[in-house]
């Protein structure tokens, strides 16, 4: 009861010890009731809400497992899980992170569709995580498809489909395709700044981030310059302490565009700054 009622209150961290405990007092013969694995499932859930991720995938897992013995009445929440472990995996162990994405969009394929929501989210994970180790090819071909779904169920002004955009474009920048990424970069950029008109926003700044890349790859190095300032000065609002990654990636870029744009001094005032932050 106690669990309940601190997890009801929000308060993961006393409520996780407590449902461990709860968890070690189940009967042997219960491991796979519908107790034991909420069980289960909330102590991972916990733990990746407390950004332990390392604690909650052997939870994850274990639920997984359990779940097996009535996959037919899981399977949904099996998918949801299994795309989680795809992200817990993903800047770490590649393989892993590949077979539970795979297994997510397999599930929502037989259950939803190709034509769904979900499906075009696990197209969409699968391909960033394809991008991040370095097979492009096998990315775009999920970008596309992602891309294509959400054209249908959505519209050409929603963040999904405004982030199959982007990602696309960043995956043909990566190929060298310039002239494909262009229009995908900048339509992406549209969406977002349209569905953010004060431009204060994460996912717009993503945007200029990689407009920029795709800029600077282009040799338009004044264009890069001002989306990268664009992109740095609202990755520092957001958080004004700007420590954080996203920050010191962009100030890194932009570092590293003006030694190329020739003006070593204002490059090296910033590599002291992303060498304080990455302390």
């Amino acid at each position: 009861d106690s669990a309940r009622i601190y997890q009801e209150e929000g308060d993961v961290e006393k409520a996780t010890p407590l449902w461990i405990k709860a968890k070690d007092n189940l009967p042997a013969d219960s491991m796979y009731s519908g107790t034991s694995i909420f069980i289960s499932n909330t102590i991972g859930d916990n733990y990746f809400l407390l950004s332990q991720n390392n604690k909650a995938a052997p939870y994850y897992i274990e639920t997984l497992q359990r779940m097996q013995r009535n996959y037919s009445f899981y399977r949904i929440r099996y998918a949801g899980l299994a795309d989680t472990l795809g992200q817990i995996y993903f800047n770490g162990d590649a393989t892993k992170s590949a077979f539970y994405f795979s297994k997510a969009k397999n599930i929502r394929d037989t259950v939803f569709g190709r034509n769904s929501a979900l499906y075009a989210n696990s197209c969409n994970n699968l391909g960033n995580l394809y991008g991040r180790i370095g097979k492009y090819d096998s990315a775009e071909i999920l970008y596309r498809e992602s891309k294509g779904i959400r054209e249908k169920l959505f519209s050409r002004n929603h963040p999904d489909y405004a982030q199959s955009c982007n990602n696309l474009s960043d995956v043909l920048r990566k190929t060298g395709r310039f002239e494909e990424a262009e229009p995908l970069a900048l339509e992406a950029i549209a969406i977002r700044a349209k569905l953010a008109p004060e431009k204060q926003h994460r996912l717009y700044a993503i945007s200029c981030n990689n407009l920029a890349n795709l800029y600077k790859d282009m040799g338009q190095f004044e264009k890069a310059a001002l989306l990268y300032i664009e992109a740095k000065d609202i990755r520092a609002k957001i958080k004004p302490e700007k420590q954080h990654s996203s920050y010191a990636e962009t100030t890194n870029a932009l570092a590293g565009l003006y030694y190329q744009m020739g003006e070593p001094e204002k490059a090296e005032a910033l590599y002291f700054e992303v060498k304080k932050i990455r302390k």
